[in-house]
């Protein structure tokens, strides 16, 4: 039988040994990670092999079960139990063939009525996740020298040819290519925004700037028109003050005559 058609696949999350390409349940069985190689797993019994066929100096750390980062994937996100009415339940998630819309989580399974025939449903996201790794799986046990399957038409674990792999991860690229450019599409949409936003306050700072040195001119010009007025105002009351004390002294020298 194979993998895919599996009741694990898509109940755990599988890794594979990059060294004899067995499939390891991640969640149950121990495994080793490369901590210097961006993705080079091995199983328990290749871990001896690494010290002859793998980079020298590259450790190696004991791994099992999820970290605690997809921890959420354990979770049937969206789904509402319809006997507990749990929502996001984690575990296993059944559902009745004869209705429409009927789930139930792991542990209300055994105590379901018998009208319904319920079904596991696989968790969609370590399906998916399983299937990506599976597909990169075969393309690399069937085109590498050293895998114990080289040269063969099918893989035998999913029993796939290697073009339709080579396929399948060629599409993958593709979709990731688009969903990135996309990505990049939508941060130059923002960025072009946000510079608008940018230049309109730049605009905007300048008409400030512009309104504000016109008040300045204007305060200027009145303070100068005053500073002048100031002055012949002063100019004239000395002039009417020494010529009252001229004909204060006149009047004094009328006087004494």
């Amino acid at each position: 039988m194979s993998t895919l058609e599996d009741e694990k696949y898509g109940q755990t999350i599988f890794a594979f040994c990059d060294m004899c390409y067995v499939v390891i349940d991640a969640e149950k069985e121990k495994y080793y990670k490369c901590l210097s190689c961006k993705d080079f797993v091995v199983c328990v019994n290749c871990l001896s092999l690494t010290k002859t066929k793998h980079s020298v100096g590259h450790k190696f750390s004991c791994k099992k079960g999820l970290p605690s980062r997809l921890l959420w994937i354990q979770k049937n996100m969206g789904i509402t139990c319809d006997r507990c009415f749990s929502r996001d339940f984690s575990g296993r998630r059944y559902r009745c063939t004869k209705c429409g819309d009927y789930d139930v989580c792991e542990k209300c399974f055994p105590h379901v009525s018998l009208c319904h025939q319920l079904k596991l449903v696989p968790n969609i996201i370590k399906a998916r996740l399983n299937h990506k790794l599976m597909v990169r799986r075969a393309v690399a046990a069937l085109s590498n020298p050293d895998s114990p399957f080289y040269g063969q038409p099918f893989e035998v674990v999913i029993d796939w040819p290697i073009n339709a792999t080579r396929r399948l991860i060629n599409q993958r690229e593709q979709e990731e290519e688009e969903q990135q450019q996309q990505q990049q599409t939508q941060r130059k949409k923002q960025e072009k925004k946000e510079n608008s936003f940018i230049f309109d306050d730049i605009l905007r700072l300048q008409e400030q700037m512009k309104e504000l040195e016109i008040n300045n001119k204007s305060n200027k010009k009145f303070i100068v028109k005053n500073e002048h007025e100031t002055e012949d105002y002063l100019r004239n009351k000395r002039l009417e003050d020494f010529q009252r004390r001229q004909n204060l002294l006149k009047d004094i020298d009328l006087t004494n005559r």
